[in-house]
């Protein structure tokens, strides 16, 4: 081997350090904080920035301008026909659903080392498996860095007086074979990490597009609302479902929409003859949601609904099992919450029962 090829290694180890060092340091200093905080703070500092970006389109008098004057102006004027509790919660329900978004976008970016938001526990709990196989080998060595190994190689360099670098290309070798193989195993692992990457990524995309078209269902539904065209029916945007109104021991049908309809009848909550997710729903003290697979391949997920006048009334969804739609928004996963779906039909269920309530008082006070 000649000298050229045995200080080769001695540059391959000062590239090594170079790029290796600073992030073992920054890990060392940020192992056991916490950094979900600064998660859910994050989205703000961007959107600060972002709107600094977009200070100067302020200046624009916007309403002078010939087609998007109009265009607010009857946007507005349309919008101002709608209950302002009705505006509020659908705000709120956007403003909640997008920043949940971003967070989790945020989260993503903390677990990248080339980002200037990285967070070593936000490494640890969305790539445990890399982290482990080589990052820990180094953070939990406090003592260890690449610099003291290079530091070490050179006096093994200076006290050869004959310039034999045999010595040096010896110890060298050995610890670049160590690094080479820990970096294999660490590329295999990393092959999972990028499949469970990708696959996440793959999650959030389609979380967006089902929250999106979700979101054009219920602005929809305010319109009908408006129109006074609004009833149960409409409310069939997540999956096909049925509902009941529990009446002492019994669930009476209300509606039932995208089901084949055989079971939709009163039901005895103390002989139900079967199984019902309902009747498991409706006796639940918790108000939790209860999944009942009827057949293979279908699924109800069921939940009790505290409503106006005292009443109760049970909601069922009813799906297939590679409806992943429907399992996304009703399942409860990482990226949606599944409870605020059902919060979210509770509140507009309330609408209609409002309405309903308040016609039919004005049409007794008619006929009396």
């Amino acid at each position: 081997m000649t000298d050229d090829k045995k200080l080769s290694y001695y540059s391959y180890l000062l590239e090594i350090q170079e790029n290796y060092d600073p992030i073992i340091k920054l890990m060392r200093e940020q192992k056991g904080t916490n950094w979900q905080g600064k998660a859910w703070k994050g989205p703000i500092t961007q959107i600060a920035q972002n709107l600094k970006l977009i200070k100067p389109l302020a200046t624009i008098n916007w309403v002078s301008l010939p087609l998007i004057g109009p265009l607010l102006a009857g946007t507005a004027a349309m919008y101002s026909q709608i209950p302002i509790w009705i505006l509020i919660f659908a705000g709120l329900f956007l403003f909640c659903a997008g920043y949940y978004t971003l967070v989790k976008l945020y989260m993503g970016k903390m677990a990248s080392i080339n980002d200037p938001r990285f967070h070593v526990e936000a490494f640890i709990a969305r790539k445990p498996a890399e982290y482990q196989r080589f990052w820990s080998l180094f953070v939990n060595a406090p003592d260890f860095k690449f610099k003291t190994l290079v530091a070490n190689l050179e006096s093994l360099l200076k006290v050869s007086p004959t310039g034999d670098l045999s010595q040096l290309a010896v110890f060298a070798q050995t610890q670049i074979d160590e690094i080479t193989r820990k970096q294999e195993r660490q590329l295999e692992a990393s092959k999972e990490v990028i499949s469970v990457l990708q696959n996440d990524i793959s999650s959030y995309e389609e979380a967006i597009v089902y929250l999106i078209g979700l979101l054009k269902k219920i602005n929809e539904n305010l319109y009908r609302y408006i129109n006074e065209q609004f009833e149960l029916h409409d409310l069939d945007f997540v999956s096909g479902f049925s509902l009941y109104r529990v009446e002492g021991d019994h669930l009476l049908p209300i509606i039932n929409k995208g089901t084949s309809g055989s079971h939709f009848h009163p039901i005895d909550m103390n002989n139900p003859g079967k199984l019902y997710a309902v009747v498991d729903a409706a006796k639940d003290q918790d108000d939790a949601a209860i999944s009942h697979i009827p057949y293979e391949g279908r699924k109800i997920v069921a939940f009790k609904m505290k409503m106006l006048n005292n009443e109760t009334w049970i909601w069922a969804f009813h799906f297939d099992l590679d409806d992943m739609r429907a399992l996304s928004l009703i399942e409860e996963n990482a990226i949606i919450e599944s409870r605020q779906i059902r919060r979210m039909i509770h509140s507009l269920c309330l609408v209609y029962q409002k309405r309903a309530l308040a016609t039919k008082e004005v049409d007794h006070h008619v006929a009396s």
